[in-house]
């Protein structure tokens, strides 16, 4: 890949959700908009994190492995004794982390996230128990200049930011010559657009199990008896989207609720337009790191773990290929060593 590739400019993002703004009365600056709101939306996911995600706590493991396996294929010496998970969420990614080959290695962990009630979350979880964990709230840009790590990580967080190269470049500054860094669970933006993936979502939406599927969905007693419990009462079922206008509306950011649709666009804001993370984008961010390991997920569009299983097969052989043409991107790139350290890593 050429280290001469653009980088977006990333602050020219916040300029789309302007619109929306003006229309939901908000006052505060697009970057504070920003910010506020997903804050807010990451509180109130925490509470059902886990649940709404188990497609990822069932696939993501073999994507996992792959990674750490083509590092140590490089690298068989690398040793991860410090790590930082950036975003760690209720903790998610740390469990798969652990169960690598990389996890014995690992001696002190830091988990780093904006809401106080993912690492609430998080402190639960029976992995982490008996490890040296330090638990911080805050953004990446508040640790301090003088913390270092031999791994840092991040999942399903990079499609969330306005300033990818801002981030890049503190990554980079928290890591000593051969360190290295993995992200996971991103739109691969350079294959949302590829025609063979829209053929393979394609054939998906209209095979048989699928279709079945959203009839069982659109006719299950549940739904329902959800539906006439509304009809009855007149009270709609809430969910976190609900706790999220709600709490937007008590601060006076918003005037008017947020469609999820809304929501969605302001906190997944790498996802507007197909941008998603590319890979020639990340090189640029990243001097000085070199490609580890790159893969590509989804082929169909959808995690593994939601395929009817005769897509399986196919999910399979294209991971097995190396295909890039997936929905989802993960990486590993290593901080290119001095010489003097290069046999120790």
């Amino acid at each position: 890949m050429s280290s001469a590739a653009p980088v977006t400019q990333d602050f020219s993002l916040l300029e789309r959700i302007r619109p929306l703004m003006r229309r939901k009365g908000v006052t505060l600056e697009p970057h504070e908009f920003h910010r506020q709101v997903n804050i807010i939306f990451h509180a109130w996911e925490s509470h059902t994190y886990d649940q709404l995600h188990k497609d990822m706590a069932q696939t993501l493991p073999r994507i996992w492995n792959s990674l750490v396996q083509d590092l140590l294929a490089k690298r068989p010496l690398f040793t991860p004794r410090r790590v930082l998970d950036i975003g760690c969420g209720t903790g998610q990614s740390m469990e798969m982390l652990l169960k690598t080959p990389l996890g014995a290695k690992i001696e002190r962990i830091h988990l780093l996230d904006t809401s106080a009630k993912m690492l609430d979350y998080c402190r639960t979880r029976p992995c982490l128990k008996g490890k040296n964990v330090t638990f911080i709230e805050g953004a990446v840009e508040d640790l301090p200049a003088s913390d270092r790590y031999d791994l840092i990580i991040t999942s399903s967080v990079l499609h969330h930011l306005v300033d990818l190269a801002g981030f890049c470049r503190k990554v980079n500054s928290l890591q000593e010559r051969g360190g290295v860094f993995l992200h996971i669970q991103d739109p691969n933006g350079d294959a949302l657009t590829a025609p063979g993936l829209h053929d393979r979502m394609a054939r998906l939406d209209g095979s048989l199990e699928r279709r079945a599927a959203k009839l069982a969905h659109r006719y299950s007693p549940v739904r329902a008896a959800k539906a006439l419990g509304r009809r009855l009462t007149g009270n709609r079922v809430t969910d976190y989207l609900d706790h999220v206008n709600a709490e937007l509306l008590a601060k006076n950011i918003v005037s008017a609720p947020l469609s999820a649709p809304e929501i969605w666009s302001i906190t997944d804001i790498r996802v507007m337009d197909d941008l998603g993370i590319s890979l020639r984008e990340l090189q640029a961010c990243l001097p000085g790191y070199e490609p580890a390991s790159q893969r590509s997920y989804s082929f169909f569009g959808d995690l593994a773990a939601n395929l009817p299983r005769r897509f399986r097969a196919e999910e399979n052989r294209l991971s097995l290929n190396r295909s890039m043409e997936g929905m989802h991107l993960a990486a590993m790139w290593s901080k290119q060593p001095d010489r003097a350290t290069s046999s120790r890593s």
